[in-house]
């Protein structure tokens, strides 16, 4: 496995299917008493469409999904509308106050934007130096020092340094990158007698 960079922003998408794979174990008792639980931490899937482009145009795009190798190597890729806060905060700088353990549900931040809503419900953030991203669950509001509680799902999967013991972690809100592979091995691209091309890929985040 490698990690190939970003993927190409140009050509842009024509529409983006976006949710989460979430892996429950379910039994069922002689009463027929259900018992659910979860196996596995949730991630993030999409299927991204592009219009009809021109070969020459689409060059970058095949390059990238054959370098991608299948399922094999992992790349960063920036999903529209998905990757936005919904805040119209997005130069806002967001850090980690308090230092949050494996399985956290809530994350003390801070914000230089002070007594406003700095997150929406359905935003989606992801950790410096974390590759998983998480989704907001309730709005954030900050007070007047810029402190707020962010819900997040899934709950962390990696620790987190706060800002105060010189961890500095920053936190993405704006533009957020998935981590992603292609779900498929075998890539088919649709080429017209016209010099065009039609194609959609499966995208998993790599957790």
């Amino acid at each position: 496995m490698a990690y190939l960079g970003n993927w190409p922003s140009s050509p842009g998408f024509q529409s983006v299917d976006f949710g989460a794979q979430s892996q429950t174990r379910v039994t069922e008792t002689q009463s027929g008493r259900t018992v659910r639980f979860s196996t596995a931490s949730s991630k993030f899937a999409a299927r991204i469409r592009y219009p009809k482009i021109g070969t020459t145009t689409f060059r970058a795009v095949q390059a990238a999904a054959t370098r991608a190798n299948g399922s094999l190597n992992s790349f960063d890729i920036i999903l529209p509308t998905i990757s936005d806060t919904k805040t119209g905060l997005s130069s806002q700088t967001v850090k980690v106050s308090t230092a949050a353990s494996v399985g956290a549900s809530s994350i003390g931040i801070t914000s230089d934007a002070t007594s406003t809503t700095i997150l929406k419900a359905g935003d989606v953030v992801r950790f410096e130096n974390h590759t998983k991203v998480y989704m907001v669950t309730a709005d954030v509001s900050s007070n007047g020092a810029g402190v707020a509680t962010m819900g997040i799902f899934p709950n962390l999967i990696t620790a987190l340094d706060d800002d105060s013991a010189g961890g500095n972690t920053s936190v993405t809100v704006h533009q957020v990158p998935f981590r992603m592979f292609i779900d498929k091995d075998l890539q088919t691209f649709k080429y017209s007698n016209d010099d065009f091309v039609t194609v959609e890929l499966d995208l998993v985040e790599e957790i």
